[in-house]
Order: C-alpha cells, then sequence, then structure tokens
C-alpha cells in the first residue's frame, strides 16, 4: 500500500480535538458568534459558494452543474488544499470549472483524481492542464485498458510537458492533504482490474470527522460486487455519495445502495443528456430505499459544507438545508429535527414510464462539439410540475 503525502503527518480523525478559548469576554464571544452565523450564511448568488467562510474546520465539496452527463467535483479541505475528482467534456473546464476556481481564488490544485477515460470525465481535465492557468501538483488516473488517442494522448502530454507527478493508485493507498481528514482508495485493488474502463474507475472515500463521502467514476455492477465483497462493512457504509455512472441503470444496484446505505445521493447530468441519466431504475432503487436525490441539471452546483459533525447543502438560489436528518446546519447552534420535515417526499421522483433501453452504449462518446440530445423522462420530485418555481422547491427540500 501506498501513502501519498504533502504536509504535515497525518493526526487521527478520532484523536483530533479543539482547545477551547479561553479567557474571552461575553461581549466577545457573543461578537463571534454573530459573525460566524452571519459568515456561513452568506452565499454567492450565482455558484453557491460560500465567499466568505473564515471557520478553519470546514471542508466544501462541490458538485458542478455540467453540460450533458458529465462529471466534475472540487473539494476544498479546511487547510485550503483542494482536490478536483475528474473534469466532464473540455468545454466545461472554460464554463463551468474556471469560474469556480477563479471565484474561490483557486490557483493550485493539489491533486487531481482523473476516474478514467470516458471524455466526459477526462477531456475536461485536458482543457484545463493544457490551459496552464493552475498549477497542478499530483495527477492520480486509472489506466484505459484501451488507448482512445483524442483524449488520452493530450493528457499523457500535458502531464510529461508540465512535469506533473502521475501515480496509478488501488485499493488502500491513501493521500495526505489534510491532518483532520481521510482520503482512501478503495477500488480497483489491482492496475486495470476489471475488462471494462468504467468498471476500473477510481474509487475514493473521503472521511470527515463523522461525515463521510463517495466518488465512485462510473463503476457498474461488476466493481459494485467488488466493493461489497472486498471493503468493510462500516467503511463502505457513508453518508452522501455521487450516484455511479451518473445513475444509469446497470449501476446502483440495490444490493450497492443496501451496502452503502448513503443519506443523500447526488446525481451527475444535465437535465436533457443523450444518455437520459439518471435512469429511472436506478431513481426507483434509492427511492424505494428512502434515499433523498439531488441533481445537478436541476438543482445547479451543489455545495456541501461540513465541519465534520454539522452539515449543509448549499444551493445556487442562497437556500442552506441540513444535510438530511439528524445531523444540524452549519448556521445552527444546536440541532432542530424538527423543521423543515413537511415534505419528505421533496427529493423523491415518480414513475412515469420511462422505457428507454440499455443497448450497451452507457459509456459516454459525447464530441466536444456535438449537442445533448434526448429526453429525461424520469427525473422530476414528487410535488413538482413544469410551472413551480425552482428555486421555491429549493427552499423547501429537506434531507431525512
Amino acid at each position: 500500500m501506498f501513502i501519498f503525502k504533502i504536509g504535515a503527518p497525518r493526526i487521527s480523525r478520532h484523536l483530533f480535538t479543539r482547545t477551547p478559548t479561553t479567557h474571552m469576554s461575553f461581549l466577545h464571544k457573543m461578537l463571534i458568534l454573530v459573525g460566524l452565523v452571519a459568515v456561513a450564511t452568506l452565499v454567492n448568488s450565482d455558484l453557491g459558494i460560500s465567499q466568505a467562510q473564515t471557520s478553519t474546520d470546514i471542508l466544501s465539496i462541490t458538485y458542478i452543474q455540467l453540460e450533458g452527463a458529465g462529471d466534475s467535483t472540487l473539494i476544498q479541505t479546511p487547510n485550503q488544499k483542494t482536490i478536483l475528482i475528474d473534469g466532464g467534456l473540455k468545454r466545461d473546464y472554460a464554463s463551468a470549472i474556471k469560474p469556480i476556481l477563479d471565484r474561490e481564488n483557486i490557483d493550485t490544485i493539489d491533486l487531481i483524481i482523473a476516474t478514467h477515460k470516458d471524455q466526459d470525465h477526462l477531456n475536461g481535465i485536458n482543457g484545463l492542464l493544457e490551459a496552464n492557468q493552475i498549477t497542478v501538483n499530483q495527477v492520480w488516473y486509472s489506466p484505459e485498458l484501451t488507448n482512445t488517442t483524442r483524449v488520452t494522448t493530450p493528457f499523457y502530454n500535458s502531464i510529461e510537458q508540465n512535469n506533473i507527478p502521475l501515480s496509478f493508485p488501488t485499493t488502500g493507498d491513501t493521500i495526505q492533504l489534510d491532518p483532520n481528514i481521510h482520503i482512501e482508495v478503495l477500488s480497483p485493488n489491482v492496475i486495470r482490474q476489471f475488462s471494462e474502463d468504467n468498471e476500473n474507475s477510481i474509487t475514493t472515500l473521503l472521511e470527515y470527522d463523522n461525515i463521510e463521502f463517495l466518488f465512485t467514476g462510473d463503476i457498474k455492477s461488476q466493481a459494485e460486487q467488488w466493493l461489497i465483497a472486498n471493503t468493510a462493512s462500516d467503511k463502505l457504509d457513508i453518508d452522501i455519495m455521487n450516484a455511479p455512472h451518473h445513475g444509469g441503470r446497470t449501476s446502483s444496484t440495490q444490493a450497492f445502495i443496501d451496502a452503502t446505505s448513503p443519506e443523500l445521493v447526488i446525481f451527475s447530468a444535465d437535465e436533457d443528456n443523450r444518455y437520459n441519466h439518471p435512469h429511472t431504475e436506478s431513481r426507483d432503487r434509492y427511492t424505494s430505499s428512502n434515499i433523498n436525490q439531488l441533481q445537478t441539471g436541476i438543482d445547479g452546483h451543489i455545495n456541501i459544507q461540513t465541519d465534520g459533525t454539522k452539515c449543509s447543502i448549499l444551493f445556487t438560489n442562497g437556500t442552506e438545508v441540513a444535510c438530511f436528518e439528524g445531523v444540524s446546519k452549519l448556521s445552527e447552534q444546536h440541532p432542530d429535527n424538527n423543521q423543515g420535515q413537511t415534505d419528505n417526499n421533496q427529493n423523491q421522483v415518480d414513475n412515469n414510464g420511462q422505457t428507454d433501453t440499455d443497448n450497451g452504449q452507457e459509456q459516454s462518446t459525447d464530441t466536444d462539439n456535438g449537442q445533448n440530445q434526448g429526453n429525461q423522462n424520469g427525473n422530476q420530485r414528487n410535488g413538482n410540475n413544469g410551472n413551480q418555481n425552482q428555486q421555491q422547491q429549493q427552499q423547501e427540500k429537506t434531507c431525512r
């Protein structure tokens, strides 16, 4: 097992404690309290990302809204390290990712995780590397089974030209970016473990005190079964997950949903994408398991902020809600599990007869100048209709 370390030696998240402040006047404490509440609720109206979060213990994870069925997630650790998981299509770098990096004043990415070769994951990273505007300290990649010259050749060329360390991590590998955050690769177990590139996507666990995230790339049923059989059950039991393969029907098996038991699942897919992701079958499985669902193409950039105990979802319209039932929002001083539970079906989907078939073409083949096509028939939540205001709906969202 390889451990990639940046910065100081890792402190066990179970041993980390905060030192209480002493000898502070009541007025001073009140001023700090008011300031923290104001800061926690200050959200950029365009990007849904805190613009003045001064607390040093906040982990920020943004599931970025992209065109088509692309996937990209930006992670900002409490000690201001930055991780980018995938980059969508090439045009997505300029249209979606770079504006967020600029707004957050990010000029260095400490780690890029390129989960696999599909261009709706890798080509946006090519755009970032070719623009040569951001310093990249390290790249993880799951190497392709068969070369896709149009996507992988520019990737390898940029890595070489910029002298960026490139690693092919496997199960058990970790990286030390923040002393209080544990990041571990769960699969693949060996390089090119499976016979399909999607199945070999780097699957990563991120743990911050009591909150766990799982990032799955485009894994499908084979990799899901392997993870269930070879990962400790308490490690696979997480809180928030991006749906494998954008919610494709050959992923998100019921066994995997049961093993991970997320409180919230996020689909990275535009509302009208050519693959009709997420598929109704996958949505139905999450719905039957009483798991709340969000989708970047409907809900915009989805920014989750947590101190390891409290957890907030910040939407692009400025709305802040608790990530799931049983946790407080960052702006709350005490848990209040009675608020915001009047619409338990807000994030559930209805079955409206989507009948698209799986012809084995779920692997992404979007062209950078192509138009997203097709209709998405299974993506509306219960109680939603085409005439309701989406921002008003977001204000009522509560995770179970």
